[in-house]
């Protein structure tokens, strides 16, 4: 197909970035076992970050790559600005990378949106029963209890009228609930999960089952759990009891929103009631010199390749063009 020097640019962008986001995916992916077992030494907190980070970080470098020597060398080189053939290949490649990108950003688009109208109609219709905090707390009514951390700019408690009624929720235990969804706003944790579905990932299945998202919002909710509970084996012990109980009342999470459920998956809810019942400081090993040397290892091999690849970089966006 003859495409212009423009639309060939453009072609050139969709289909390095996506290769090599996907290259940078798989490599994570065989790379797990090893970051695994750092981030098992980490405070839970950071481990949540990393988590987070790690995710991201296949888009990023493959932004960086594309931006940094793709790109340039293409343009330096290209010495044709007349409309020139491209390869079938390349244009299979590049409509299948946009439209990838083109679904998962849309599909972030709708979780917004969702969480915005979600959002207002809690605050618009419904008592709000506490203005005293940053985030303000909302009674929201419905047959089955639940309590969420709902929206983005300006994000909200939501909370059923019957755990705070007669036969809900005693002080104690509503105030650790609560303190739980405060954690999840001061961290963010609503924008990162409407962020993480917006790129687009591979959410390739690791060594231990779970992808790197379902890790993450592990790690965020034991972070979170930390966070409320403080250190009081009392306060831990109270919020087991409260998951625990609003588990058995089929407290289950709405529709996709950009919101974080107090109560997680079922699959989930024994490990995290197991972590508040034991509060024994968790064993972490520390990284020993074995770790240490492969990580080293891998970083140098990393380099080595990089810098044998933007050594030979100035052919390759002109073999992509024309692949097919």
């Amino acid at each position: 197909m003859i495409l212009s020097y423009p639309m060939r640019l453009a072609c050139l962008v969709a289909v390095s970035m996506g290769l090599l986001q996907i290259g940078f995916e798989l490599a994570l992916w065989l790379c797990a076992p090893v970051m695994l077992r750092v981030v098992r030494t980490l405070p839970l907190r950071q481990r949540e970050r990393l988590l987070y980070a790690v995710q991201l970080l296949p888009l990023v470098l493959a932004l960086a790559f594309t931006g940094l020597f793709a790109v340039p060398r293409y343009v330096s080189n290209e010495t044709n600005f007349a409309p020139e053939g491209v390869g079938w290949v390349c244009l299979l490649l590049a409509a299948a990378l946009v439209a990838w990108w083109t679904a998962r950003v849309a599909g972030g688009v709708r979780m917004a949106v969702r969480t915005a109208r979600f959002r207002r109609a809690c605050a618009g219709d419904e008592a709000v029963l506490s203005l005293s905090q940053e985030t303000p707390v909302v009674l929201v009514g419905g047959a089955r209890p639940r309590v969420a951390l709902v929206g983005l700019l300006r994000p909200l408690i939501f909370i059923s009228r019957s755990l705070i009624e007669a036969g809900g929720l005693d002080a104690p235990a509503l105030e650790v609930v609560l303190d739980h969804e405060r954690s999840h706003a001061a961290q963010g944790d609503n924008w990162k999960l409407l962020s993480l579905h917006c790129v687009p990932r591979l959410n390739l299945r690791l060594l231990a089952g779970k992808t790197w998202m379902q890790l993450w919002q592990n790690a965020a909710e034991w972070a979170a759990d930390e966070d409320a509970v403080g250190g009081n084996s009392a306060r831990a012990l109270l919020l087991a009891e409260t998951l625990v109980a609003l588990a058995r009342s089929n407290s289950a999470p709405g529709p996709q929103l950009a919101c974080t459920n107090f109560v997680c998956e079922e699959t989930e809810l024994a490990l995290r009631v197991e972590r508040l019942i034991d509060r024994s400081p968790e064993r972490c090993a520390p990284l020993d010199y074995r770790l240490g040397l492969a990580l080293g290892c891998v970083a140098l091999s990393g380099a080595v390749v990089i810098a044998n690849f933007i050594s030979v970089l100035g052919e390759i966006p002109e073999q992509l063009l024309h692949l097919g």
